[in-house]
């Protein structure tokens, strides 16, 4: 478990209402894409959360349960998460916890792991999905992108995707996909540097996403 604390897996404290909390384990800290924006990019040490960790961690997220009678939402990302050699067994583990109320997960979907999808839509696991531009722009990865997206949609698991946009001209073709692809719930979302940004372009991009 210190290996998980080292690299940043820990369980994190996203949003809570009256009766349960959402909370996010970080599941890998490793990511097949290089994102400009994304601080996984230059991680030195590729690391995936095990299924005995992970199972420790819901252990404690089960002791505090007891104490508060507060059910848990679980949000699991990364980096990648379909990266985890350990995705599918942290998944059926996940579905069986009675104290849990469901869970999501957050993937760029650009890996094919039929067996991994078939177990979402099986369990209509909520489903969201983050990608920048550049990558959709690749006929390869477009192509898993698209077809692991069509089946999540048509089985109504997909709650959002963000599209990330670095400048004007890629706004304006980010905005040429929302409308190609009517049918995904496509927000158009500026990169993490753009939203802390001062300069006068970053904020015309900020107020014209009408998102």
């Amino acid at each position: 478990m210190e290996n998980s604390k080292q690299w940043g897996m820990t369980p994190e404290w996203i949003g809570e209402k009256s009766n349960s909390r959402l909370i996010g384990i970080r599941i890998s800290d490793a990511c097949n894409f290089d994102c400009r924006y994304c601080n996984e990019h230059n991680t030195i040490r590729k690391k995936y959360m095990t299924f005995e960790e992970y199972v420790l961690i819901i252990e404690k997220l089960k002791l505090l349960y007891s104490i508060e009678n507060k059910k848990q939402k679980l949000l699991l990302w990364g980096g990648e998460p379909l990266l985890n050699r350990d995705l599918k067994r942290i998944m059926e583990y996940t579905s069986v916890q009675p104290f849990i109320q469901g869970f999501r997960i957050h993937s760029n979907f650009s890996i094919r792991n039929d067996e991994v999808l078939d177990f979402l839509l099986e369990n209509n696991i909520e489903c969201y999905s983050s990608i920048h531009l550049d990558y959709f722009l690749n006929p390869k990865i477009k192509e898993n992108f698209v077809s692991n997206l069509d089946k999540i949609s048509n089985k109504g698991n997909l709650t959002e995707i963000n599209l990330m946009f670095q400048d004007l001209k890629e706004f304006e073709k980010c905005k040429e996909i929302k409308n190609e692809f009517k049918n995904y719930p496509i927000n158009i979302a500026p990169v993490t540097q753009l939203l802390n940004s001062h300069n006068k372009q970053a904020k015309f991009l900020l107020s014209t996403t009408g998102e």
